[in-house]
């Protein structure tokens, strides 16, 4: 079993937060520190030694992790939150609530609105920042942000390249009796992971939390981003305790 990687800042009520693609703390680093001051963050690095690797399997990495902090607020972005509602479904008595942000649940849109993500070939054929671009575009968000050539090299080549997005199914089900809040970017609302957070949260039958930005507004509005996910977190699952977010945007 792979030792996890993991970081332990702040005080107060546990709160795991899951990285977006390549699945590296780092992601989420400025608002988990800004957070710290109210929530005891947990960041990690997923495991990426798995040739084909699942959300199930991320999700139970998650579930470990989680075990000496339960139960604990989840926070995941992007594919991030599959894995947090995974965790919801798998290890529901240690996930006090999840704020899942923009997860790409294509299953949930209609056939005719779901994006080809043949990533995996486009990298393979043109590059890592060809395909990242095309993804970019797909999702309305702006490519300044560089990835590592490794961190792109397991996005393209083994999360999109297994089909771990494509296969995931979540299991509306048992989601409806647990503390799930979908959240969107409010300048996203054309794309197609702020529609499938918005499908997830009329499937819940519970209100959508629109954030700051688009897909990656917590790293485009980071200070505005935190005191939204504060205020869904204390005011809209009652707890933690108030939170005065620092830095700028």
């Amino acid at each position: 079993m792979t030792e996890l990687h993991h970081r332990v800042i702040g005080s107060g009520p546990p709160l795991l937060m899951i990285s977006p693609g390549a699945g590296r703390a780092s992601a989420l680093r400025t608002i988990a520190e800004q957070l710290a001051g109210t929530f005891t963050v947990v960041t990690y690095d997923r495991d990426s030694t798995r040739e084909r690797p699942s959300i199930a399997a991320h999700a139970d990495d998650a579930g470990r992790l989680l075990e000496p902090f339960a139960p604990a607020y989840v926070f995941g972005s992007s594919i991030g939150a599959l894995i947090g509602l995974e965790l919801a479904v798998r290890h529901a008595g240690s996930v006090r609530a999840l704020v899942a942000h923009e997860p790409p649940l294509l299953h949930l849109l209609p056939a005719d609105e779901r994006p080809r993500l043949d990533l995996h070939q486009a990298f393979r054929a043109d590059g890592a920042e060809s395909a990242l671009r095309a993804f970019a575009a797909r999702l309305g968000v702006d490519r300044g942000q560089q990835s590592s050539p490794e961190a792109a090299e397991y996005f393209l080549g083994t999360e999109v390249g297994s089909g771990m997005l494509a296969r995931y199914r979540a299991d509306l089900d048992t989601l409806a009796g647990t503390r799930v809040i979908p959240g969107g970017g409010a300048e996203g609302r054309d794309f197609f992971p702020f529609r499938c957070a918005a499908e997830l949260a009329r499937r819940l039958g519970t209100p959508l939390a629109e954030f700051p930005g688009n897909h990656t507004g917590f790293v485009t509005h980071p200070a505005a981003f935190t005191a939204r996910l504060a205020h869904v977190l204390i005011e809209e699952t009652g707890g933690g305790h108030r939170h005065e977010p620092c830095g700028n945007d």
